[in-house]
């Protein structure tokens, strides 16, 4: 397997499978949970609004946690011997493994999409004819696609991309560090390296934070244009952080 088509083939089957694993389990604890709820009258009446709750609620959940599995899984995979012994260079490698981590994120989000949306059908259909239903039918309002929706599209799936990367630049920092760190300390130099980076990574995300806010509320700016000028800010970070995990990439030893 030396081709990037055929390592990136690899990669997106193992996470897909990994996904579709843990979407199974997001399915069977929307069921359980639902059919706990049952046991409650008001829940019993309006059930299928009782349904879209539990289904939101555990997506968003699952959806977390499948980014921490995606990111974890990244994390491993770059540094053990069955992935970084395939005779491919390391930015190929690199950009095969994230490729792959946003593939399987992509396929994550249109099932869950699809669960929402099935959810939603059954209760649109089934809520009984009162005053309540149809207050909370009217609060649904059909609009078009527009280019801030796009945008935010776009920046649903730029942001976990960023986020693995940032997981990536944590674990290759403090493992180059530690090579030039005596055996008994480096138990304790890896708590303070990862404490330190994390502190500077989450100053650097929040500080981002208050500039993207000054944009959408400024009067520089409509929404639509803070939305993209956003993408591209962290188009700008994704690009900049991956060159640096490639260089290090190169300087990290595996583990297994």
């Amino acid at each position: 397997m030396t081709k990037f088509t055929q390592t990136l083939k690899a990669t997106v089957q193992s996470r897909i499978k990994m996904v579709t694993r843990l979407l199974v389990l997001n399915v069977a604890v929307i069921a359980v949970s639902f059919i706990f709820t049952m046991f409650f009258g008001e829940a019993r009446k309006y059930w299928s609004l009782s349904l879209v709750i539990n289904v939101l609620l555990w997506l968003v959940i699952f959806a977390i946690a499948i980014l921490i599995k995606i990111a974890w899984t990244s994390r491993n995979d770059l540094r053990s011997n069955r992935f970084r012994l395939i005779p491919v260079s390391e930015t190929k490698l690199y950009l095969a493994d994230n490729l792959s981590s946003l593939i399987s994120f992509i396929y994550a989000h249109i099932m869950q999409a699809i669960f929402i949306i099935i959810s939603l059908g059954i209760m649109w259909f089934t809520l009984p004819s009162d005053s309540f239903s149809a207050s909370f039918k009217a609060g649904f309002q059909y609009n078009n696609i527009s280019a801030g929706d796009i945008g935010s599209d776009v920046l649903s799936l730029l942001s976990p991309i960023l986020l693995i990367l940032l997981v990536h630049l944590v674990d290759f920092i403090s493992t180059v560090i530690l090579n030039y760190i005596p055996g008994g300390a480096q138990k304790f130099i890896k708590v303070i390296i990862y404490i330190i980076v994390i502190a500077l990574t989450i100053y650097i995300i929040f500080n981002l934070g208050k500039v993207l806010v000054s944009f959408y509320t400024g009067t520089l700016a409509q929404e639509s244009g803070a939305i993209w000028l956003t993408n591209g800010i962290v188009g700008g970070f994704i690009i900049v952080i991956g060159a640096i995990n490639i260089y290090l990439l190169r300087n990290v030893e595996t583990i297994r």
